[in-house]
């Protein structure tokens, strides 16, 4: 678990599930905003 966000393997990078509600792809986009608002 990182931030709150499950990555299925650790070398393939995030993952979502197709079976998602609105609230875990905003908070998905949110931790991606994050992370390339850090290393930018």
């Amino acid at each position: 678990m990182n931030r709150g966000i499950w990555d299925a393997i650790r070398t393939s990078g995030p993952a979502i599930s197709f079976a998602a509600t609105s609230g875990d792809v905003d908070a998905y986009l949110d931790v991606s905003e994050q992370f390339l608002a850090a290393i930018s």
